[in-house]
């Protein structure tokens, strides 16, 4: 369930984007959020893992910007996965800021096979790329949880520029 009321969530954003709705949200306890009776914050962890914290939630976010910074395109043949990934430079919130929110907007992962497909040809035999990026965003998709979606994806994008293809460093 999805709730656009957010007065009772406290959430620190980009300038430019704001907050439009949030979807099941749960406590650490897995118990649901009820923000018309309940403060929540995405700001912050507690120290305590007995004091209630936002554990999941599906956040959708408006607004646009420009991002610049390392770009790594991966694919994954065990997996049969394909992602991008934009770690932009400065991050759309400050390194030094922690919590569930602000450590999901440290990157970008885009999903979408296009970008590797266009970008792979520049090195064929590569099952992981490094480029510099600039990327114009306009919304974020965040899923704040334990599984393998967790993340931040790019509503829409629009790759202005990618240069300095080279081969992922081997692991």
């Amino acid at each position: 369930m999805c709730d656009e009321s957010l007065r009772n969530l406290d959430a620190t954003l980009p300038k430019q984007m704001r907050l439009v709705a949030v979807c099941g949200l749960r406590w650490n306890d897995g118990s649901k959020v009820n923000l018309s009776t309940q403060k929540a914050s995405l700001d912050k962890y507690t120290h305590n893992f007995t004091d209630p914290f936002v554990w999941q939630a599906e956040i959708f976010i408006a607004g646009t910007a420009k991002l610049s910074g390392p770009f790594t395109l991966d694919v994954n043949d065990v997996l049969d996965t394909e992602y991008a990934f934009l770690a932009p430079a400065p991050p759309l919130i400050d390194k030094g800021f922690r919590g569930p929110l602000a450590d999901k907007l440290r990157g970008l992962y885009f999903i979408d096979k296009h970008i590797f497909e266009r970008f792979h040809s520049s090195l064929p035999n590569s099952r992981c790329i490094n480029a510099k990026a600039t990327i114009e965003i306009g919304g974020i998709h965040v899923m704040i949880s334990e599984g393998d979606d967790a993340g931040a994806y790019p509503i829409k994008y629009k790759v202005l520029s990618m240069n300095g293809f080279k081969p992922c460093a081997e692991q």
